[in-house]
Formats: C-alpha cells, structure tokens, sequence
C-alpha cells in the first residue's frame, strides 16, 4: 500500500511523513515548544528557580516513562506500540525507556487520560472517542457514515484535519500532547438476538457504547437504548443480559471473546473511530529538542508498522469469527443507505451544527 502523508501541525512545529509500502517513515525535526511563563518581578531568586525549573532537559538526561493501553499486550496495536518503544530506546542508546502496561492496569482509557493530563502517566494508546470528551473536536473525526472509504479517513486523518487536532492548541489546553494516530478499524455492531440489517432491526436493543454522547446520540437516532458501560465490563454484560449487544471493531470483538455471547455481526462499518497515542504536555515540557525530535520520529514510525498489523489482524479476525460459527450479516447497498439517512440530522445537528464546517471539510476530501 502507497500513501502519502501530510503533516500540518499548529504553531512551530512541522512534521512530514512519505512511507511507500512497508518502509520507515522519513521525520522532520519537531522543536520543542518555547518557554513563556512569566516570573514574578518581585524576585530574582524566584525568577532563577521559576527559569532552571522549566529549562528544557538537556538531551544526555536518563528517564523511565509509562505507557498504557487496555489492550492484551499480544494484540496488534499492542506490538506497534512496543515498536515505538523499542525504537525510542533505541535512538536515544537507553537514556529513554518507555515501560509497556497492558490490559488496563494502570486504569481504563478515561482514567488514562486523565493521568496523562495531570502528568501522573507519561503516554498512552487511547480511542479517539473518549478523548472527544476532554477534547471535543474530536468528535467530527467520529461521526457515523461520513467517510466513503479507507482511504478517505486516512485522507483526512493523515492531513490537516487531523494532524491539526491531534497536534493543537486545545489538545496542549488540556495537558495532552498527540504524538500519532493508530488504525482502530471500522466499528460494527453486535448482539446476542438477532440479524441486523436496518435500523428497524436495532428497535428494542440495548447497546453498550463508550462514555461519549455522540455514540449515544448515534444509537438512539437508530431506535435503540444506549448502555454506556467500561470495556471490560462488556462480556458479563453481554452474558447476564444486562445488554443486548455493542459495538466494536471486528478485531476486538473476537480478541475479547464476545462473539460467544453476541454471535450476531452486522458488517455495518458505521464509526472509524482511530486510536491516539498521546503523550503528558508536562513530559514533553520537560524534554529537550532532540529527545523529542525522535520520540516524533518512532511514533510516526509505528503508526505504519501498525497499520500494516491492524490490515492483517482484521482479515484473520473475520475468517476465524466466521469459522466459529458466527452470523456475519453483509449489508446491501439499500440497508446500509437506511443507517446512513437515520443519523443524517443526528451529524448535521450535533450540538447545534457547530461541527459542520469540519465535516464539509471531510466531505470535500472524498474520493
């Protein structure tokens, strides 16, 4: 797979990103950001204190970071962060160790977010649609049906649109710094009822969504019952009947095991919501120009590398699910149509329209 990618970041940096194929990505240099806090006047020793504090490290300095996800640390996003690490470790001879938490040990994706803003935890691999609650521009990037293809998302994703957001003022507002995005598949819906496939199917069911509104909004423009509830909680959920289906990548629904309790798959593709890898703005405050340049660099690196897993890991995932005997409800042209018009008004309304700028934007990139 060719691609190019364009990388507009806010301010004064500038990355850019040409991979063909398999091969690395070719960074830029990405400057660390400039020191504009201001001292009090009314004393020098104070000013002395305030400046060395907030100095740049220099880039012989030695630290041990930690990175969360709430994947199992096999699972394909898994290995392409270990690959950041493994490649930030190594470009910096061992002065920066980036230490791996997998399966939600250090707390789920809200809290992660929540560590990395207050600088408790240093990075973390996080969906998009949790993140949309602290940053909430993110929610234009996730809104259902809006993309026409695979290369329209990465179109948009890998370009201004993205890159500006992920890389932004109101990202830094929040104490958070995007250092990549992460392929996290199309999300389908699944239950333990029955087919689906129009949203006359979805009347009834109670489906477990992500803690964000606009997944809410989504399922109840389908005619269903929103549950939101945490992801490790899904599979009981599912099995006890305190909901009826969710909704997910075909890749989570197998690596979770829920198509055993929710063996109906409707292929309805209707969010791509990417995963992020987000970094403390405390850490990268604290980290020299050059340290920076090359964790900007390895992040780059692994979103290639895990695409390129995601792509592999998805076709296996529905040959397996299919093998183990689940229903996988393919959609025609006229019923997957009827889910894109029952959310319609849901995106051009949302929260009073004020996303519809973006989404023209996004519109304007189709193929």
């Amino acid at each position: 797979m060719k691609k190019l990618v364009s990388m507009i970041l806010v301010g004064a940096s500038v990355l850019s990103l040409c991979a063909c194929g398999g091969g690395s990505s070719t960074p830029a240099t990405t400057q660390a950001p400039a020191d504009t806090t201001a001292a009090p006047a009314d004393s020098k020793a104070e000013e002395t204190t305030t400046a060395a504090a907030q100095e740049p490290a220099a880039s012989g300095e030695s630290y041990t970071f930690r990175c969360s996800t709430n994947h199992a640390e096999s699972f394909c996003t898994s290995v392409g962060l270990a690959k950041f690490a493994e490649l930030v470790k190594e470009r910096t001879n061992g002065r920066i160790n980036i230490e791996m938490y997998y399966d939600a040990v250090l707390g789920d994706e809200k809290s992660a977010i929540e560590q990395v803003q207050y600088g408790g935890l240093e990075f973390a691999r996080v969906n998009i649609s949790p993140l949309a609650e602290f940053v909430d521009g993110f929610n234009a990037l996730m809104m259902p049906y809006i993309y026409t293809s695979n290369e329209h998302f990465w179109k948009v994703h890998e370009g201004e649109i993205g890159m500006g957001m992920l890389k932004g003022e109101d990202m830094t507002k929040a104490g958070m710094y995007g250092l990549t995005y992460y392929d996290g598949g199309t999300r389908c819906f699944y239950n333990s009822k029955k087919e689906v496939h129009t949203p006359a199917d979805m009347k009834g069911l109670t489906i477990r969504v992500q803690e964000s509104s606009l997944m809410m909004g989504m399922i109840e423009a389908l005619g269903a019952s929103p549950q939101p509830m945490p992801f490790g909680d899904v599979y009981s959920g599912l099995q006890t009947g305190v909901i009826d289906g969710a909704e997910n990548s075909i890749a989570q629904y197998l690596e979770m095991s829920h198509y055993e309790v929710a063996p109906y798959l409707a292929l309805d593709n209707h969010v791509r919501a990417a995963d992020c890898l987000i970094m403390s703005e405390k850490t990268r405050q604290m980290l020299s120009a050059e340290d920076m340049e090359i964790i900007e660099a390895a992040a780059l690196e692994s979103w290639d590398y895990q695409r390129e897993l995601w792509a592999e890991a998805e076709t296996a995932a529905l040959e397996q699910l299919k093998d183990s005997g689940v229903t996988v409800t393919e959609l025609t042209a006229e019923e997957y149509q009827q889910f894109v018009d029952a959310c319609a008004s849901m995106v051009s309304g949302y929260e009073g329209g004020k996303y519809q700028p973006i989404l023209d934007q996004i519109a304007a990139l189709a193929d």
